[in-house]
């Protein structure tokens, strides 16, 4: 039942693992309780603020959301030796990671087409996320569950490593695509000078470089050895960035429209949803959420 346990000591991820005390545990405990807390607001509060249940960003929001609740119960029967099943544990915390993580990432990919016209970065985001999805979910997924085995000593160094360049890569990846919207917001302060579009943009701006702080955050706890801290944060941040979405998704629209007449997340996600659009001449057929949309073409926003 202590494969895991001793595969994170000795992979060098935590070397005070061992040494937890009571103080730190009743910390992870809120850290935990909050994460679940957080998770339940922000399945209901998808399923109240969406018009339609259907397309990307919807199913990708609640199915990050609802992946916090395993992924914290996962770490907390680890953490505090319960006597749950170890693989149990395991598998809790590995496929609630997918979901969170790859998630998250298709949040940001599917709102991406509001702020950035261009299809070959908005398709490049795409076939990154699915790159990372497989090269860095796989080969952690096989070493953890290896390190939880009874021939951990053949998988420990190389789960060590591989924790590391996974924590190291979806950050990576974030950041590229909050440096995308940075980017394309920037752009759009330059063509559109009016106080009302600076004052959102900024606003926007501010969100986006939030994102990128909580990011090197985690990854600092990481790689200082604090792997304990590091799982227990890792959630709770990302239950943040996901109710960010809210607060970013009304602006975007406001900023795509070239207007401030939208206002509040529910009229933004039925945009998002449902948009009216006008695709390029070389983007191809019509689907729905794509992020093909042609930048002259304002009614991609319409209001229902």
């Amino acid at each position: 039942m202590l494969h895991l346990r001793t595969a994170i000591i000795e992979s060098g991820l935590s070397s005070t693992y061992a040494e937890v005390t009571t103080a730190e545990k009743y910390v992870f405990a809120s850290f935990i309780g909050i994460t679940i807390f957080g998770s339940i607001e922000l399945v209901v509060l998808c399923f109240i603020t969406f018009k339609r249940y259907s397309g990307l960003y919807f199913w990708s929001l609640l199915v990050a959301s609802i992946s916090l609740v395993p992924q914290a119960l996962g770490f907390t029967f680890i953490l505090y030796r319960i006597g749950v099943s170890e693989y149990l544990s395991t598998a809790l915390t590995v496929f609630s990671w997918y979901a969170m993580v790859t998630g998250q990432a298709l949040v940001l990919y599917s709102r991406l087409h509001l702020v950035c016209h261009n299809k070959k970065i908005c398709d490049g985001v795409l076939w990154m996320i699915i790159i990372d999805a497989i090269c860095l979910h796989v080969p952690t997924t096989i070493l953890i569950f290896g390190s939880a085995s009874s021939d951990a000593n053949l998988f420990v160094s190389a789960y060590g490593i591989m924790e590391h360049i996974q924590i190291m890569g979806f950050a990576l990846q974030e950041s590229i695509i909050s440096g995308v919207y940075i980017w394309e917001v920037a752009r759009l302060l330059r063509i559109r000078p009016q106080r009302s579009h600076v004052t959102v943009l900024k606003q926007l701006l501010c969100i986006n470089i939030l994102i990128l702080m909580v990011d090197i955050a985690v990854v600092s706890v990481e790689y200082e050895g604090y792997w304990a801290i590091q799982v227990v944060i890792k959630p709770f941040s990302y239950s943040v960035k996901l109710k960010l979405e809210y607060a970013v998704l009304s602006r975007l629209v406001i900023v795509a429209q070239g207007s401030s007449a939208l206002s509040g997340p529910s009229r933004a996600v039925a945009d998002v949803e449902q948009p009216t659009f006008s695709p390029h001449e070389n983007c191809g057929p019509v689907l729905e959420d794509s992020s093909c949309y042609s930048s002259r073409d304002t009614s991609i926003l319409r209001p229902k």
